[in-house]
């Protein structure tokens, strides 16, 4: 039997409300998602799924008063209240425990050999995971609530959300994440993620099947569609604010389940470790808030500690309600990233055996919650009978990380792979609900057995993950919050006492000293891409700035050739020329699918324009590729020793340099041949173009008044005729 104990001092109004904040999210994104995946089955577009939206808010208002207000068995006491006598238990046995998990990690980091730390590994935990399975069933206490509990909350969300908004670390994926809400909103009839729309060649489809399951940007998309933002203001400065908010709650959840008396420290602790375990690209903290306007980062902070703290209630309460979240949760998963069709399972999977004790009646609530993966596990087997090779990648040549390189990538190198280690395989020692420590041993050692064996990994990469993603395997574990366990154990507090001042001392050095002495770089530091400034869009700036001045210039319908760093970002843009290749990965992934011979005469181009030299080869290439793909625009580094050839042939193709103030390291050719400029330019843009077209025989079409007063006030050829074509618009 499983237990929901309650305090004395009954139920907090903050505790009801950070829970029904995360379930209401949990809800009507959920229904968004299961909303978008069939207009996508059925192959819809935009438009219609703006009008069927409106489902959303009506079934979620159904859904959350039948599961919050009607069926709210999660928070019903089930036996006596017995107050808990501390979070931590300072024993000499669990010392024990503490002390080999940490002599398992420096043996690992010494011998670097990982079949020999995942053996000892799983003899380790195997001994303490099976001596008390049998024991308690899981017991859960209420978690303390008070006016400073309540206050730390609201200012660690708080802080979140400034940090979320000032943090600045662009990130490369966006090119084609943002591009999913720009496709819909520009082309509304075509069926929802069927086809590529970052590159402009019909019928090319998306790049791969399996991001069909995104529900994240069609989100995006529909917010911009209501509020008139552009879709990457949307998804880097509206909607990271609320997800993190949303990220300390569901991590306050999931701490008060682990330190009923300790969560606020713990809380603080978490904070503070995604603050700075910047190592890796890949570390932890850089899928936190400085990468919130991304689903994968999301996933990662958000969904999984929400889906652990689903999966552990259900186990504990046994309600439908509890079930409907821990399944709709892992619809948020899905939408929120492709990654979730493996995360998601993998996560409740894990959680819901470790809560498991023995007996033929748990065996049928344990069933009953893996069934709440069917949704993942549905999308999984669909997008894997679409390759051959995995569900993720496109050809089965991709490198496969094993555990190791996996565990480099994510956690970090030394010191910072120590701790994380051992929070990994010794968080469970410092715990003194006994049910609860077999909760951390028992995620520690299935996860380690199954998913980080060096002789199946092979297998779960060809099945599960796919080969280069298998390093997410690690997203399922909400290592992070395990690691601010063990570092908040530093404090032994008992339930009728106040934290001793001794311990609190004790709790910030051990904080401090790994902050000043582990992380090899900060999350938000400027040696990990970061910097902190006021809240603009998350792109390099001078890069968008070309981006955005080639759009003006060009509009749609054209191509343009351009470094990767500038082309990338010409897909985020409404209305965008279309780029050669936004990213050559993208290209390798779609090959499979498409013309191949088209693939590498683009990937030609592309590292032509990254590094320009002189072949009889890429010299008619280029020639025969600005006619036949329409380019309308080229962008080169200003420098290269191939400039003087590479001008001789675009003077040839009537191409004419176009400088701008704000772009000092480049050069933009436009063609002459072009017979329409849509823009809508600021200023400093006007004046540009009316000192360059002025006397020319071009067609140009000003949608503000203030553009013709510039273009009339540059001389007399205005009324001669040689502005062809003007047309006045109210847009300011």
């Amino acid at each position: 039997m499983s237990y929901i104990r309650k305090s004395s001092s009954g139920i907090n109004r903050f505790e009801v409300a950070q829970t029904w904040i995360c379930d209401f999210f949990v809800i009507l994104f959920g229904l968004w998602t299961i909303l978008t995946n069939l207009a996508v089955l059925v192959g819809v577009g935009f438009r219609q799924l703006r009008l069927a939206s409106i489902i959303v808010p009506i079934l979620g208002g159904i859904a959350i008063y039948w599961l919050l207000f009607r069926n709210r068995q999660g928070l019903t006491p089930e036996t006596p209240y017995e107050p808990s006598t501390s979070d931590f238990a300072p024993t000499l046995g669990n010392y024990m425990g503490l002390v080999l998990a940490g002599t398992l990690a420096t043996l690992y980091l010494i011998s670097s050999s990982y079949v020999l730390y995942w053996a000892l590994s799983i003899l380790f935990l195997g001994v303490y995971y099976f001596k008390d399975l049998s024991k308690s069933s899981l017991i859960l206490h209420r978690a303390k609530h008070n006016g400073w509990r309540t206050s730390l909350v609201v200012m660690m969300a708080l802080i979140a959300m400034v940090l979320t908004s000032l943090a600045h670390r662009p990130d490369a994926d966006d090119s084609f994440f943002v591009n999913i809400a720009v496709g819909a909103l520009e082309l509304p009839d075509l069926p929802l993620l069927k086809f590529d729309t970052m590159h402009g060649v019909p019928g090319w489809p998306i790049v791969l099947p399996s991001y069909r399951s995104h529900s994240l940007e069609l989100l995006t998309a529909m917010i911009s569609y209501i509020t008139g933002l552009e879709p990457i203001a949307v998804a880097h400065l509206v909607l990271p604010v609320f997800f993190a908010a949303l990220v300390i709650l569901a991590a306050t959840r999931l701490l008060c389940i682990l330190l009923p008396n300790c969560w606020p420290y713990a809380l603080f602790a978490f904070v503070i470790i995604f603050m700075v375990h910047g190592d890796q690209h890949q570390s932890y903290g850089n899928f936190g808030f400085v990468r919130l306007f991304q689903g994968k980062a999301v996933l990662v902070s958000l969904i999984v500690p929400i889906m652990t703290v689903y999966a552990i209630e259900f186990f504990v309460s046994r309600s439908i309600s509890k079930w409907v979240l821990l399944a709709l949760s892992q619809v948020c998963a899905v939408g929120m990233t492709t990654n979730g069709i493996f995360v998601a399972p993998v996560t409740v999977g894990l959680t819901l055996l470790s809560c498991w004790k023995p007996s033929r009646k748990n065996v049928k609530f344990l069933l009953a919650g893996f069934m709440s993966s069917f949704y993942p596990i549905f999308l999984g087997l669909y997008f894997r009978s679409q390759f051959v090779e995995g569900i993720f990648d496109a050809n089965s040549g991709t490198t496969i990380p094993n555990p190791q390189e996996c565990m480099d990538k994510v956690m970090g190198t030394d010191a910072t792979l120590w701790f994380f280690i051992v929070a990994l395989i010794g968080a469970w020692t410092v715990l003194s609900n006994q049910s609860l420590r077999r909760l951390l041993l028992g995620v520690a050692f299935w996860f380690i057995l199954m998913f980080m064996n060096p002789f199946l990994y092979h297998f779960w990469a060809n099945n599960l993950t796919g080969h280069f993603a298998f390093w997410r395997i690690l997203w399922a574990v909400p290592l992070t919050a395990w690691l601010a366990v063990l570092m908040t154990s530093a404090i032994h507090v008992r339930s009728s006492q106040r934290v001793s001042l001794m311990g609190f001392c004790i709790f910030l050095g051990v904080l401090g000293l790994f902050v000043a002495l582990v992380p090899k770089r900060y999350t938000f530091s400027m040696s990990n891409g970061t910097s902190l400034e006021m809240p603009r869009l998350k792109v390099p700036h001078e890069d968008y700035e070309i981006v955005k001045q080639i759009t003006s210039l060009l509009g749609k319908n054209y191509t343009v050739l351009a470094p990767t760093e500038i082309s990338l970002w010409t897909t985020t843009i409404l209305n965008h020329p279309y780029p050669v290749i936004s990213r050559p990965h993208y290209l390798e992934q779609l090959r499979p699918r498409v013309n191949g011979d088209e693939v590498d005469r683009r990937l030609a181009l592309q590292k032509f324009i990254n590094n320009p030299c002189v072949s009889s080869s890429e010299i008619k290439l280029l020639e025969r590729s600005l006619s036949e793909l329409n380019i309308g625009a080229v962008v080169i580094k200003r420098g290269p020793t191939a400039f003087p050839h590479f001008e001789s042939v675009l003077a040839r193709a009537r191409f004419q340099p176009f400088n701008f103030v704000d772009c000092p390291h480049y050069t933009i050719y436009y063609s002459g041949n072009n017979t329409l400029i849509s823009m809508r330019p600021d200023l400093t843009t006007q004046t540009t173009l009316a000192k360059e077209f002025n006397g020319t025989n071009r067609i140009v079409l000003l949608i503000n008044p203030y553009s013709f007063a510039l273009f009339a006030n540059r001389g007399s050829r205005v009324e001669r005729g040689r502005v062809i074509f003007v047309v006045f618009s109210r847009f300011p």
